[in-house]
């Protein structure tokens, strides 16, 4: 069976991370105006992949740690959809698109979920968010180092 990577858009280039083997995955937000936030992936192997956020200043990075959880959110309602996926389609969300860094939110009462005409016992309606920052910028990766 083929690996499965998810498509991030790091300094404007569309790269395929891998996502296979997956055991761990954690955000850690950036130091405001001195740092940029990261995320690293952890596999089986003990190898680790750093995503870090383009920038230092609170435009391009995150600083709270509500968004950590978010971040950490986001990137595992990647790994998980890329992997239900067909075998042949190894490129989560296609080989021509990037992920576009978005989560479930947290249910709240303006969530509206309903049930599907088919069953009627399937619950539909996950809304997403896009990950952003305390200003409303997207966040923008950087590098990506496996180590």
């Amino acid at each position: 069976m083929a690996n499965k990577f998810i498509n991030v858009l790091i300094n404007s280039v569309q790269t395929p991370v891998n996502i296979d083997d997956v055991v761990g995955v954690t955000a850690t937000k950036g130091v405001a105006s001195s740092s940029a936030g990261k995320v690293e992936i952890f596999y089986a192997s003990g190898k680790v992949a750093t995503i870090t956020a383009s920038g230092n200043t609170n435009a391009l990075t995150w600083t709270s740690d509500a968004m950590n959880a978010n971040v950490e959110k986001g990137v595992w309602e990647a790994i998980i959809d890329a992997q239900a996926l067909p075998w042949n389609m190894v490129i989560y969300p296609s080989p021509s698109v990037v992920w576009d860094q978005t989560y479930s939110p947290d249910p709240t009462a303006d969530v509206v979920y309903s049930q599907t005409a088919i069953n009627n016992s399937v619950l539909q309606g996950k809304s997403s968010a896009q990950l952003t920052t305390q200003d409303g910028s997207v966040i923008a990766w950087a590098t990506v180092v496996i180590s």
